[in-house]
């Protein structure tokens, strides 16, 4: 039986596993074959759960996507589809309206999921390519609905599209805020993916986290730090206003989960700034990831100007 040979990204994850405030927003590009395997029948289709060593997982067969559609087949981590997967995204360049379309779980298969897109009857410009459809798998909320934030979004270095199985030439990665993890579709094929997390879960319970941040000296007096980010009091549009106490910036009580992100930025809007960090190679600064919320509920970190932080509004000269 053939295993799946995974194209992961191991040098953005060796970057998360030590990351201390800056990290990397980009994964590796995914692997392009000239001439990629078809997926094959398992042995077993009513077996339960895959392995989670990426070594050991098996992929299940579906059918060619009818003309004029893509198909999607991927898996998510346990306990996380109570309410079911979607891709969210566009078809007209996000000119005029949001899709949602949901998937179907796949049978004799826990966790896979089918969704199948509608191309369109063109493909669109975005950026340098040519893409028919542009978004992000994402998970369902108990409305049977996708938020508009994105906040159920799978998780940046921790998804790749297979390079065994289907067509992935006809799939790639484009930039969407800094980095590319957004799909886009250009053409009418399957592509196997692996999700192994999201951004936020919606079938398990928040925790309630603290914050304590040492943060560089203030561009403006009149300047106020706040948290954005992938949890329930921001999702991705409200900050939550940090407050100083002494010398550190400190927040409580801020409901959030594990792979939930933030960020810091000034006064509510990007333009005022947000972190970023001295890059030694370049002589100049580097602007910060997303942060995940991490396991500690209580969250303290050293982002100030001795560890080389400032403002992108006002770096040193």
């Amino acid at each position: 039986m053939k295993k799946f040979a995974w194209a992961f990204m191991t040098a953005f994850v060796s970057l998360a596993m030590v990351f201390t405030g800056c990290k990397s927003d980009a994964p590796n590009d995914p692997s392009d074959p000239s001439n990629p395997d078809q997926p094959i029948t398992p042995d077993d289709p009513s077996k339960p759960d895959q392995p989670t060593d990426p070594e050991e997982i098996e992929f299940p067969e579906v059918s060619a996507p009818e003309a004029g559609y893509a198909k999607l087949v991927v898996k998510v981590p346990a306990g996380t589809d109570c309410n079911g997967v979607a891709f969210k995204g566009s078809n007209d360049g996000y000119a005029e309206h949001h899709i949602d379309v949901a998937g179907e779980p796949i049978e004799g298969y826990a966790n896979w999921w089918e969704i199948d897109i509608e191309l369109g009857s063109a493909a669109i410009l975005a950026g340098d390519i040519e893409t028919f459809y542009q978004g992000k798998v994402c998970l369902m909320q108990e409305d049977g609905t996708v938020d508009g934030s994105y906040t159920t979004q799978w998780s940046l270095g921790f998804f790749e599209i297979n390079a065994d199985y289907g067509q992935p030439e006809l799939f790639t990665f484009i930039e969407d805020f800094g980095k590319l993890n957004k799909l886009a579709v250009l053409g009418s094929g399957i592509c196997y993916i692996v999700v192994e997390q999201f951004d936020v879960n919606p079938c398990v319970a928040n925790d309630a986290y603290s914050f304590s941040l040492a943060l560089p000296a203030l561009c403006d007096e009149a300047n106020v730090p706040g948290l954005i980010g992938s949890f329930p009091a921001s999702n991705w549009a409200t900050d939550v206003e940090l407050e100083l106490d002494g010398e550190r910036w400190i927040a409580e009580d801020i409901d959030g989960q594990a792979a939930a992100a933030f960020k810091v930025r000034l006064d509510g809007n990007w333009d005022a700034g947000e972190l970023a960090k001295a890059n030694t190679e370049t002589g100049g600064y580097d602007k910060c990831g997303d942060e995940p919320f991490g396991e500690d509920l209580e969250i303290v970190k050293e982002w100030n100007e001795a560890n080389g932080y400032a403002w992108t509004t006002c770096v040193p000269e």
